[in-house]
């Protein structure tokens, strides 16, 4: 836990410098109701096995992230991953972000470029159409409001199988708030980055899951197209790809990683 001026209190994980200088620092941005440790599970020990230092932090209201009193908002995710990485003076990162986490990574790109060399993204879309209404919301509110660990039990037991991990995980999202990840939610609705991703001025590689039935494939292609120069690489896994199917995924994510990285030598 550290604490950021006139934000609060955020919890976040770092791995630390890597003897040498490594390859750099990563900061990882996790999806929509999870948390850093679940999302990011499978990708710790190959980001680090690999030479880079890493680092996650819990959204507000999500976790054990910030408890604000106002609205949740994307822009406020990118403000508090932008104070975290000043608090640590970590220079310019690699950032990584997956499904709302890709949104809140680019706003960080596009409001502090001085604190971001590059961008992965994966599982997202420029902009989210149709995400959710208020029946959607108050079906939540009643279904994860009232009985949150069974809930997310239940609503994790198509991906994680071994019971340990799943009542582990049922645990660490029950620390969710419920009425801010759901104003979140509804503030995702309202993103939309078409307006200046293709002018980011940085890297950016996207591995794309073409079975994903949360970020339209067909939407990420649209992302893909819209920022200048962005690479490429599709992997034929869904939304859960991260959780569910980590030594797929992970190769994937350090391919992107390398080849935003190679771009920034080239660049010096």
């Amino acid at each position: 836990m550290t604490h950021l001026e006139g934000r609060g209190d955020v919890f976040y994980r770092d791995s630390g410098e890597q003897l040498g200088g490594g390859l750099g620092t990563v900061l990882l941005l996790h999806g929509w109701a999870v948390t850093a440790d679940l999302n990011f599970l499978n990708c710790y020990a190959p980001l680090i096995g690999a030479g880079y230092r890493i680092i996650a932090l819990d959204h507000r209201g999500h976790g054990r992230g910030l408890r604000p009193a106002a609205r949740v908002t994307v822009a406020d995710c990118a403000g508090d991953a932008a104070a975290l990485l000043e608090h640590l003076a970590t220079g310019p990162a690699l950032v990584f972000g997956y499904s709302m986490g890709g949104s809140i990574a680019l706003t960080l790109a596009h409001e502090h470029p001085d604190l971001v060399g590059g961008l992965v993204l994966s599982g997202t879309q420029l902009h989210w159409p149709g995400r959710g209404g208020r029946l959607y919301r108050l079906g939540m509110r009643v279904f994860l409001g009232v009985f949150p660990r069974r809930g997310w039990r239940f609503a994790l037991s198509g991906t994680l199988k071994d019971p340990e991990i799943l009542a582990w995980a049922a645990d660490e999202l029950s620390r969710s708030t419920i009425d801010e990840i759901l104003e979140v939610r509804a503030d995702l609705r309202r993103f939309d980055a078409r307006g200046f991703a293709a002018n980011l001025g940085m890297p950016v590689a996207v591995v794309l899951t073409t079975r994903d039935r949360t970020a339209s494939p067909t939407l990420q292609r649209e992302l893909v197209e819209g920022i200048k120069g962005a690479t490429v690489i599709e992997v034929a896994l869904g939304h859960d790809s991260l959780v569910a199917s980590g030594e797929v995924f992970a190769p994937a994510l350090l391919a992107a990683l390398d080849s935003v990285r190679s771009r920034l030598i080239l660049r010096r």
